[in-house]
């Protein structure tokens, strides 16, 4: 039997690591278990490795004629056994951890997403109050009127708070506004149904308290024909503005909401107007009127839309989100008022 001659190789100590040796043949014996690594030779068995040429061997070392091939070694591990892709146990594995993270992660960034939308809302409340306040300071005190109609001819103009418009035309800012061309505040962030009042608003999702502010619009005035007009108060008239609601978020269904608010109680200014309107049975009777009326008082319910909130302007300036929510009866669920009674809307 022929012998074969070895040449001296010096390994890496690291066991799995793949080394390159210019030979014709080379035999390894196991390592020592007492001598891991550095300590080759002596084992109880030894195998030998046949050559495999490399595609790319080294290129700092030329090719020579006679001195054998580049061959790769896998120390421990036979070459041929080497896995190059994960075990489809293992790709599960990984595919369930990824979809375990994404089921902690997407609910929190959905509640973050929903609190920025909160924060945007309050920002508009707050600069339309500020608004309605400049609008006092530049009228004699007075909060904008909410509603009333000039009739020109066969033409009927509506002026609202919040648009001025004629039907089947581009509504302009309100009077709110005095003048003001761009008033993207005027849109609730979270608000993606139409204005009932003027489907054809730009912007909506808020409504304006007409029940102890900005007036119920009062119908058929004897020395002014022609009118719809209201009667706004006077800011110095509210007691306790801190907690008087100015606006907020509006909703009387999934698709419309009405711009003006109403209390969910009939309030002194619209008795006076509306009388019998107001008792029981009555279009402006209370929300919870057993007689099957006040559904104009229910068309102008608030929107509890912020992850469960109604963000809500009142009179002072100041904007908060209201989390307590009185339920209108037969309207959507998050429709409701800010409270049983008339308090959160002026009335001590």
């Amino acid at each position: 039997m022929g012998s074969i001659a070895f040449q001296h190789v010096a390994f890496d100590s690291q066991p799995g690591r793949l080394c390159y040796k210019r030979a014709s043949a080379i035999a390894l014996s196991s390592p020592s278990p007492d001598t891991p690594g550095e300590g080759w030779g002596g084992g109880p068995s030894a195998t030998q490795l046949g050559a495999n040429p490399l595609l790319d061997p080294p290129p700092d070392v030329p090719d020579v004629p006679g001195e054998g091939k580049w061959v790769s070694l896998w120390l421990g591990r036979d070459a041929s056994s080497r896995r190059t892709a994960f075990t489809l146990v293992e790709l599960l594995v990984v595919i369930g951890i990824i979809v375990l993270l994404m089921s902690l992660l997407l609910p929190a960034v959905s509640r973050a997403n929903k609190e920025a939308v909160r924060i945007q809302c309050l920002s508009n409340l707050r600069q339309m109050a500020m608004a309605a306040q400049h609008y006092a300071s530049t009228n004699h005190g007075l909060f904008p009127a909410s509603h009333y109609v000039v009739t020109s001819g066969s033409t009927q103009i509506n002026y609202d708070w919040d648009w001025i418009y004629v039907l089947g035309q581009t509504a302009t800012p309100g009077l709110l506004w005095l003048g003001e061309h761009d008033t993207p505040v005027q849109k609730c962030p979270a608000w993606e149904g139409k204005q009932y009042t003027n489907p054809g608003g730009l912007y909506s999702g808020y409504n304006y308290n007409v029940s102890f502010v900005g007036g119920e619009p009062q119908l058929g005035q004897p020395s002014h024909p022609g009118y719809i007009q209201c009667l706004p108060v006077h800011a110095g008239s509210i007691n306790h503005p801190s907690t008087t609601a100015l606006f907020a978020d509006a909703e009387n269904s999934v698709f419309f909401c009405n711009n003006l608010m109403r209390s969910p109680l009939p309030s002194p200014s619209e008795i006076q107007w509306l009388g019998t309107q107001t008792l029981p049975g009555g279009t402006w009777a209370a929300y919870d009127d057993a007689g099957g009326g006040g559904a104009a008082r229910c068309a102008g319910a608030q929107g509890f839309r912020h992850l469960g909130g109604c963000n809500v302007a009142y009179c002072d300036g100041h904007a908060e989100t209201v989390y307590a929510i009185v339920p209108a009866p037969n309207m959507a669920k998050g429709v409701g008022f800010l409270s049983q009674d008339n308090k959160a809307y002026g009335e001590r």
